[in-house]
Order: structure tokens, then C-alpha cells, then sequence
């Protein structure tokens, strides 16, 4: 079972561990995109965040399971969340554990229209019944994504502001007490005229997704976001708001352990990338005016054992799955890098079979 809200739904761990959740503590935008990892695990326990509370459901709350024990603790109210009296699900928290057992949660921004990004740290290991506030990361940032390396390192991905902001990564060789200057990968802003032959001009944004691969390596996932002075296009059959629909084409491409970047085929690519270089070489599925509603997700798996591929060369290969064609009304697109090109499935959604 999972409790459906406004903007999303409660992750699948919480409604397992968290009994009496939604009843007593409350859940309303716990979860929406954007900001990840919702939850993570380490040393036997899985630490998992959301937005929720008993009179606004927009603060974030951390919970953890102890595996071996089956023992829930939480949820505890980590602070006050600057969005939480204007309802904004932006500010969904993002969750991970440094390898000194340190629990660090980043929520509460939305760019540079409002709130602020915070970064709260449980003051004990693995333990998080308290918390404290370092004034360390960029206040006016959207989507925090954290990763963890192997050796340790903590990767920071946001966007820098909003819509029209580049996105970054920052870095952490000290368990998340102090970050490295920003670098820009994706270029954002730039002005262009003319979108699939209508008379428009716009300004380039991404939203964009962040995977864990295997050796060090980053995945990145994304969709183009075409961003209009007035957020409203004279594309046909588009319900208004439109601004969440004015998203078109798939994107993929990895960082390297080295920090360098490349696409699927291998091929190097300088960033930050701007529009013109991901059409060409990291655009694996061109959406035309159907516009995809939401950012890829992916899967990947390791080839090995007796059944190994590695012989041609398969291994950390790519899987994703988006919406297409007028967002979820119109199907699903199954995306997978076959070595030499994307192998691309459409497959239409339930309700046009039971239609």
C-alpha cells in the first residue's frame, strides 16, 4: 500500500517500515522528483527522508530500519522547511551517509524564486534523533542529488538557481563539512527562436537525473525543457498549466571515474554541453512536439558470471524508460544501448488496452 498526495507518493520503504505514518505524522508532498536519494543504506540500517508534519505535511522527517532487528525508528522532524507555507514540493529532501556513519539531508530551496537550501547533519553516527544546520552549500539551488563513490567522496548535482541556470556538481573529500567550487556540465539560458516550425523564442533549460554506476562512474539521464517568457506554447492539445509540458527529447550520457564525460558510444564530450551538442551526440530519442512529462529513469545491469557478454563489450549497459506522447496518456518508451545504437520499444499504458 502507498498514500497517494498532491505531488507524489510515499516511497515504498516508508509505507513498509512506517506504520501509522500518514495517520500520525502526517505525509502530503513527501516525494515529488527531482531531489535524490530518497533513502539509503548503510551499515544494516536504511535511512530514508520525506516531507511531512501534523499541521503543514511540508517539513522533512527522517525515519531508519534496522534490518536484522525489524526495529523502526522515527519519524523525527530534522527542521523547518522555508517552502512549507507556500506548499512548495520543490524542497523535497535528499538523503546520504558519509562513511563515517553521519547522515546528511539537503531540502528547502527552490532556485532563486524562494526558500533556501539547507543542509542538515545528524550530530551522532547512524543516529537520528538530532540535528544541526551547516551553512555550506548554495542557498539558491533546486534538486539536489546526492552520490557517494566508493573511496568516500560526496557528489553534489543541482541545478544552479532555476530554469534558465546552468546545472553543477560540488564535491566532498571531507564527509560533506566542506565542498569544492562549483563545476557547470549543462549550459542553460541561451536564446533561440523557432520551435518545431511555431513562432516562438525560448531559453534553454534541462531537468535532469543522476545514477550510481559500477568503477566510479555517473549516469545522467535528462529531457530538454524549452522555457517560454510566458510559460504557454501554440502547440496543439496541450492542457494548460503548460509549463509542465513543454518538454521534448530523451538525453543520456555518463561521467567517467576521472570526471571526464562521455556518451553512450564512448565518444568524449566537453561541458558544460549546451543544446546543439546534446541533439548531436546525446539525444537518444527524439520526442518531436508529443512532449515527455517527466525526466528518464534508469536501470542498468552488470553482465558477468556464466552468462557474461563481456566478450562484446557489455557491461554498466543502459536501460531507461519515459513517457511519451503526451506524457502519461500516451505510452512508455523503452530505451537500451545496444553497443552501436539505441534499441528503442514503445509499448502503449494500460489504459489505452482496457480503453
Amino acid at each position: 500500500m502507498r498514500y497517494e498526495r498532491r505531488y507524489g507518493y510515499v516511497s515504498t520503504q516508508a509505507t513498509r517500515f512506517g506504520t501509522g505514518l500518514h495517520h500520525e505524522y502526517g505525509v502530503r508532498s513527501p516525494y515529488i522528483g527531482g531531489s535524490t536519494p530518497t533513502a539509503h543504506y548503510y551499515n544494516g540500517s536504511t535511512y530514508f527522508t520525506y516531507l511531512g508534519g501534523c499541521d503543514d505535511y511540508f517539513d522533512p522527517f527522517a525515519m531508519s530500519y534496522d534490518h536484522a532487528t525489524g526495529t523502526v525508528n522515527g519519524p523525527v522532524h530534522i527542521g523547518d522547511n522555508p517552502l512549507a507555507d507556500v506548499e512548495d514540493g520543490h524542497s523535497v529532501p535528499a538523503i546520504i551517509v558519509d562513511d563515517d556513519g553521519y547522515i546528511h539531508v539537503i531540502y528547502g530551496g527552490h532556485g532563486h524564486y524562494r526558500g533556501r537550501q539547507t543542509h542538515a547533519v545528524s550530530r551522532t553516527p547512524e543516529d537520528i534523533s538530532s540535528w544541526e544546520i551547516l551553512d555550506n552549500i548554495d542557498p539558491e539551488t533546486t534538486y539536489p542529488s546526492f552520490i557517494k563513490k566508493r573511496d568516500g567522496t560526496l557528489y553534489l548535482f543541482y541545478r544552479a538557481g532555476n530554469h534558465r541556470d546552468d546545472w553543477v556538481y560540488v564535491t566532498s573529500t571531507d564527509n560533506g563539512r566542506t565542498f569544492s567550487d562549483p563545476t557547470a556540465f549543462a549550459s542553460a539560458g541561451n536564446r533561440r527562436h523557432g520551435l518545431y516550425g511555431h513562432d516562438v523564442s525560448y531559453e534553454d533549460s534541462w531537468y535532469l537525473s543522476f545514477y550510481k554506476g559500477r568503477n566510479g562512474s555517473i549516469h545522467v539521464t535528462g529531457l530538454y525543457h524549452a522555457c517560454h517568457d510566458s510559460y504557454s506554447y501554440p502547440l496543439e492539445n496541450m492542457p494548460e498549466p503548460r509549463h509542465g509540458y513543454n518538454r521534448f527529447g530523451t538525453y543520456y550520457l555518463r561521467m567517467n571515474p576521472d570526471e571526464t564525460w562521455e556518451n553512450a558510444a564512448g565518444e568524449s564530450i566537453d561541458v558544460p554541453f549546451d543544446k546543439t551538442l546534446a541533439d548531436e551526440k546525446l539525444r537518444l530519442y527524439d520526442t518531436g512536439p508529443d512532449y515527455v512529462l517527466a525526466a528518464p529513469r534508469m536501470g542498468y545491469h552488470d553482465v558477468g558470471g556464466s552468462n557474461s557478454n563481456t566478450a562484446h563489450g557489455v557491461y554498466d549497459t543502459p536501460h531507461l524508460v519515459f513517457p511519451t506522447r503526451n506524457g502519461m496518456s500516451g505510452g512508455f518508451t523503452f530505451a537500451r544501448w545496444g553497443g552501436d545504437s539505441w534499441e528503442i520499444h514503445e509499448e502503449g499504458t494500460p489504459g489505452d488496452r482496457c480503453s
